[in-house]
């Protein structure tokens, strides 16, 4: 078996493995869904550190650990979720700083806390808002629809990509992707968010539709390349490998870092009553 097919098996066995009990939480709502969301927000926030910063330290812990509540406030203090949140990265901005002045190390603290910071947004911004969409009403729509829209875009850039590929889209950023790809990308995007509106028609307008394909079209395929550049600078080919076929944690939800913000920014703030 080609290195290519091996590895395309492994996808397709971690997706049926995982994508069963994941959709159950997601339906299931509450703290379970909450607690999922915060662990793959850890976990990615760990594999973030280790490309970006090295080992776990002093000064990284902390920040782990921020982005790993910030999808339990949601659900665990909804009033408030937003500016707790707000507050959280103030607060860890001042650390990631102010611990740097007090070892006094700095050239390389001037390098590390910028990007101490950036794990936090990066990687926790996009689970705190699944886990406010998923509060909302038709919660568990909202998020499966955004969440299977940005993967059903991903998985059809990557057949299009494979059988149509011509075009490099970024070749020094990440060589295999093509714009063949990201217009096939497209097509899943609007066939999901179509498929959605068809399934919950109480939930979704054609407004909605529009706008989740939208961002999950152009989006996504960027949170993806802003990835790609950190493990480029890193000379690594995955964040991880926890989840095999598809690398760490990381890989899996760069899309939706951005994807889902930009929906949830949406539904509370510029959707039309």
């Amino acid at each position: 078996m080609s290195p290519g097919a091996k590895n395309l098996l492994q996808r397709v066995v971690t997706a049926v493995v995982l994508l069963p009990p994941v959709i159950g939480v997601l339906l299931t709502g509450g703290w379970p869904c909450a607690l999922l969301f915060s662990a793959a927000t850890g976990l990615a926030t760990f594999e973030f550190y280790r490309l970006s910063v090295g080992p776990l330290s002093l000064h990284t812990t902390l920040p782990l650990v921020v982005a790993a509540t910030l999808p339990l406030l949601p659900h665990g203090a909804p009033s408030s979720a937003t500016g707790l949140a707000l507050a959280s990265l103030v607060a860890t901005s001042a650390w990631a700083w102010s611990s740097h002045v007090l070892d006094g190390d700095v050239e390389g603290g001037a390098m590390r806390a910028p990007m101490i910071v950036q794990g936090v947004v990066f990687c926790a911004l996009g689970p705190f808002a699944l886990a406010s969409l998923r509060e909302a009403p038709g919660g568990a729509a909202w998020v499966l629809t955004v969440v299977a829209a940005t993967f059903g875009n991903d998985v059809m850039a990557f057949f299009g990509g494979k059988a149509l590929g011509r075009h490099k889209l970024a070749p020094k950023v990440s060589p295999g992707k093509t714009w063949e790809g990201l217009f096939s990308g497209v097509l899943g995007s609007v066939g999901f968010s179509i498929a959605a509106r068809l399934v919950w028609p109480e939930v979704f307008t054609w407004r909605d539709v529009a706008v989740i394909a939208l961002v999950t079209a152009t989006l996504g395929p960027l949170g993806d390349l802003m990835k790609s550049l950190l493990k480029r600078s890193r000379q690594v080919k995955d964040a991880g490998q926890l989840l095999p076929g598809h690398g760490g944690v990381l890989d899996r939800i760069d899309a939706l870092v951005v994807n889902a913000p930009a929906v949830w920014v949406w539904l509370t703030w510029l959707r039309p009553d």
